[in-house]
């Protein structure tokens, strides 16, 4: 069993904030429920769907602390202040899109869902999530199977000046990928440039798993403004971007130089460092038990600041995708996915075969 503390520290959290509901709040499920691998970075109502959980404004000044509580202990102190500001630009959308009663811009349109019983034994895990915010853990006998898929998005991608925007909750992603692939030669760069247009959204879209091969529109995305663009594209565009699991496209950790692995590690560190530190140190030392074997890095689109553009940090274990194309390049989209098991699965299924 693992001594990391952070999820004793979920577990308490989640049994102050369910003490805190009545009976019939619709905080909790089995942790069987098809819903505990069924996520989203989107309102849901936007593909005919509906949340489930606790809604932050359903609940009282108190039961929000708690659930906030709960959020903070899947997500580093400068994480969850991101988060926090993610949620905030549902206010300046709303104002942008002149407060249109129909639409779902509130900061308190966030959830909390618990599966199963949270405690020191047994499976259990927790979601919090809202328009671009996912925090999904799977939890055994105290010890953390999945962190992911972890998404943090941001429209707009900044506030202020639009040359020298002063918030800007996704710049670390933003910055720390046109670092690495500003240092590549010319010679690399043609390596891990995809296609010279970048896709609407992420390959992989908001399902429970990554597939073997994914390409835009191939499996379906659930909003149907992805979808036309997907079926707009050449085939040619598509093979290009096409993600196949077991086989990362771009160019290899072993062809760059010292200084470019570094940057690339400083990349890989924005993700992970998303998490509590003892989470993120587990999940460095996964990354680096196999000299980072394996990983590739891959851009599409433009080059320049402003235009849309795409990278993705892969290997079988390991994909982080990140997108900036909507409304001219000011929307972001930066997800973590781990290709062999999103939720656990991987791990519970091996778990499964070896008991019956």
């Amino acid at each position: 069993m693992s001594t990391s503390p952070s999820p004793t520290r979920m577990a308490q959290a989640a049994v102050d904030f369910l003490e805190s509901l009545p009976a019939d709040a619709g905080a909790r499920f089995g942790f069987d429920d098809p819903a505990r691998i069924d996520w989203a970075f989107f309102p849901r109502e936007m593909a005919d769907g509906a949340y489930l959980g606790m809604p932050l404004y359903a609940m009282t000044s108190d039961q929000r602390k708690l659930a906030m509580k709960l959020a903070r202990t899947g997500l580093r102190s400068e994480a969850y202040h991101r988060v926090a500001t993610i949620m905030s630009l549902d206010l300046v959308l709303d104002e942008r899109e002149h407060y249109v009663r129909t639409h779902w811009r509130d900061p308190m349109r966030y959830w909390i869902t618990i599966y199963g019983e949270p405690g020191p034994t047994g499976l259990w895990g927790w979601r919090y999530e809202g328009h671009h915010v996912s925090v999904n853990y799977t939890i055994r006998d105290g010890e953390v199977l999945s962190s992911t898929p972890l998404f943090m998005g941001a429209s707009p991608a900044g506030i202020g000046p639009s040359a020298h925007p002063i918030i800007r909750p996704c710049g670390q992603e933003e910055d720390a990928g046109r670092a690495l692939f500003s240092s590549l030669d010319t010679d690399q760069q043609a390596v891990a440039l995809l296609d010279a247009t970048a896709p609407i959204d992420t390959i992989v879209p908001n399902i429970s798993f990554v597939p073997e091969v994914s390409e835009p529109g191939n499996p379906p995305a659930a909003l149907t403004m992805f979808q036309e663009v997907h079926e707009a594209m050449t085939p040619e565009q598509k093979r290009n971007l096409r993600l196949v699991a077991a086989e990362p496209s771009g160019l290899g950790a072993d062809a760059m130089s010292k200084e470019q692995v570094g940057y690339l590690h400083d990349l890989i560190a924005v993700y992970l460092d998303r998490l509590p530190e003892d989470l993120a140190d587990r999940e460095r030392t996964r990354l680096g038990a196999n000299d980072w074997a394996g990983l590739h890095f891959a851009w599409a689109g433009s080059a320049e600041r402003h235009q849309p553009h795409y990278y993705r940090i892969h290997n079988p274990d390991f994909l982080v995708e990140y997108d900036c194309v909507q409304d001219n390049a000011t929307h972001i989209h930066a997800v973590w996915r781990n290709p062999r098991g999103d939720f656990g699965e991987d791990i519970l299924r091996a778990h499964l075969a070896r008991n019956h």
